[in-house]
């Protein structure tokens, strides 16, 4: 939901931006989609399961993840999301 909502906003404010040809605006768009899907299913997959204990943060607290490193188990769980 979240990227769909992201790639529409991109799209409009790529058509806002007024490009002088179609394939300049073509090209804008699928930057913006690009980057848009790379954070989604790539930083965000490694980013939220982590736990940031050693840096203070507590549980319920944002990124409070249960993973510390990379084990076995999150190869299992996150990994195969990624590939």
């Amino acid at each position: 939901m979240t990227s769909f909502v992201l790639r529409k906003v991109f799209i409009t404010l790529v058509k806002m931006t007024g490009f002088n040809k179609n394939s300049k605006e073509a090209v804008a768009t699928m930057y913006s989609v690009l980057v848009v899907t790379f954070f989604n299913y790539g930083i965000l997959y490694i980013i939220a399961p982590w736990s940031f204990g050693e840096a203070g943060a507590e549980d319920g607290d944002l990124f409070s993840g249960i993973y510390t490193d990379f084990t076995s188990q999150w190869f299992l769980d996150i990994g195969s999301l990624i590939a």
